[in-house]
C-alpha cells in the first residue's frame, strides 16, 4: 500500500483524503483499477486497526473461520463499553486521479453504504465489459447521499458515479454506433 493515500467519506458527509483530511473537490474524476477490488475483514480496537485480512474479489470470499481472535468487541481495560464490533466485512478499491500529476488513492470501507456502493461498482464493471470489451477502466466522480437514522440522525452514504470508460491504453471509449 506504499504510496496510496486513504480516501474516505467523513461523518459530516464530505469526501476527504490523506492524513490532514484534505477535501476532495467536487469535480474530481477518479480512474478505478478494477483488478484492485478486494474484500475481506477488519477489526478495530480502541480506534486502531487490530486486524485486517483482504484479498482480490476474483479470489472469492475469505472464510471467516480462518480469522484469528481479536480484542475488538470487548471493553478495553478500565472501561465498560466495548471497543469495536469484532471482525467486520470490508471492501476496497484503488483509484487514480485524472490529473497531470496523478495521485494514487485507496478507498476502504466497512460501512453498509460503502460496501454496497463498491459491490455495485464491481457489478457495473463486469456488465460494462460484457456490453463492450473495450470498457476496461471506469472513470467515476464522488457523490454523497443521506438518510435519517432513528438513533444516529443524518447518516451519509457514498456514491460513485461512472461518467465515462477508458480502454486498456487509457483512451476514452466512445459508444459504438449500431449498424442499420
Amino acid at each position: 500500500m506504499l504510496g496510496k493515500v486513504l480516501l474516505r467519506l467523513n461523518k459530516a458527509g464530505a469526501w476527504v483524503f490523506g492524513p490532514n483530511s484534505t477535501p476532495a473537490g467536487g469535480d474530481l474524476r477518479l480512474i478505478v483499477n478494477p483488478a484492485s477490488l478486494s474484500s475481506g475483514y477488519v477489526a478495530w480496537y480502541m480506534a486502531k486497526i487490530e486486524g485486517e485480512k483482504m484479498q482480490p474479489l476474483s479470489a472469492g470470499p475469505i472464510d471467516p473461520s480462518t480469522l484469528g481472535a481479536v480484542k475488538s468487541g470487548t471493553p478495553p481495560p478500565g472501561k465498560t463499553v466495548p471497543s469495536g464490533r469484532g471482525w467486520e466485512q470490508q471492501v476496497s478499491v484503488d483509484l487514480v486521479t485524472d490529473e497531470k500529476v496523478p495521485l494514487q488513492l485507496i478507498y476502504k470501507t466497512s460501512s453498509r453504504g460503502g460496501v454496497s456502493v463498491l459491490l455495485e461498482l464491481a457489478g457495473a464493471i463486469a456488465f460494462g465489459l460484457q456490453e463492450d470489451p473495450r470498457r476496461v477502466y471506469p472513470v467515476v466522480t464522488l457523490g454523497v447521499d443521506s438518510y435519517e437514522h432513528g438513533e444516529y440522525g443524518t447518516v451519509y452514504t457514498p456514491m460513485l458515479d461512472i461518467v465515462e470508460w477508458l480502454d486498456a491504453k487509457g483512451a476514452k471509449v466512445e459508444k459504438r454506433r449500431a449498424l442499420v
